[in-house]
């Protein structure tokens, strides 16, 4: 498959999927909130708290992508986008609703930072212009999502306009599946810091480290003064010399008689 194919598709994924999302989101969530009793600060909320998955776990889901790959995480995006539509006729609490809504904003959360770094290894030297496309599927779903919804509200009730979401979800996993990615970069690994071995003396057994040498060097050894090479010699008192002279004279003296 070819990068431009590859590309193509993964926009066509994305304007399958943010059609789904938004055509439950507006205007559709607000009215089923409200048949189920909601006042209007609980109705701005239930719409609102998919947006607060994304505030927070965009950033964890792209480092994520780095380490398990694209390709897994924009499957879990996918099938958040998916499923959740199936799942809203069947809900009758307010509560339930609001941790529905929380778990379907995982979609746009894993999805979209996915993507793009999906883009930016297909196109490694367009990295500035390739993502712009590749961004242009959310005002869409934005746009067209919110008409589909608002057309297919009946005034007996909102099965049709929820789970035609979902039917838009399965069409963007069965295209998703038919994707075919490049696999990621080889990330670059920090070098290794040698460890500096010791010198061959400093691991003989008895090696002392001392001031103003290397680490691990002998002490010098002291000289025993005991020890007869070591002695310096004395110097002779003068009046022992003088002795000493005096009875060298005289034996000379008595040589000569």
């Amino acid at each position: 498959m070819t990068t431009s194919r590859s590309f193509i598709l993964l926009c066509t994924v994305g304007v399958f999927c943010f059609i789904s999302y938004n055509m439950v989101r507006m205007p559709v969530l607000a009215l089923f909130a409200e048949s189920l009793g909601a006042g209007p600060e609980r109705i701005g909320f239930i719409v609102s708290v998919s947006t607060l998955t994304g505030v927070f776990l965009k950033l964890p889901s792209g480092a994520l992508s780095d380490i398990y790959g694209r390709r897994f995480l924009l499957q879990i995006g996918v099938v958040a986008f998916g499923l959740p539509p199936f799942v809203y006729p069947w809900v009758t609490d307010l509560d339930v609703l609001t941790a529905l809504r929380f778990f379907h904003g995982l979609a746009t959360a894993i999805f979209a930072p996915s993507a793009l770094a999906t883009v930016a290894d297909l196109y490694r030297e367009r990295r500035g212009s390739a993502p712009g496309p590749d961004t242009a599927p959310t005002p869409s779903g934005g746009l067209v999502g919110p008409f589909i919804g608002g057309h297919l509200i009946p005034p007996p009730g909102f099965s049709s306009p929820l789970v035609t979401p979902g039917i838009f979800g399965c069409i963007a996993t069965a295209i998703f599946f038919s994707l075919r990615l490049p696999p990621p970069p080889p990330r670059p690994r920090a070098p290794r810091r040698r460890l500096e071995r010791p010198a061959a003396h400093a691991r003989r057994p008895g090696a002392i480290p001392h001031r103003g040498g290397p680490q691990g060097q002998r002490r010098p050894p002291r000289r025993n003064r005991a020890h007869p090479r070591h002695q310096r010699a004395q110097p002779v008192p003068q009046a022992e010399g003088a002795r000493a002279a005096r009875l060298e004279c005289s034996m000379q003296r008595g040589g000569t008689d």
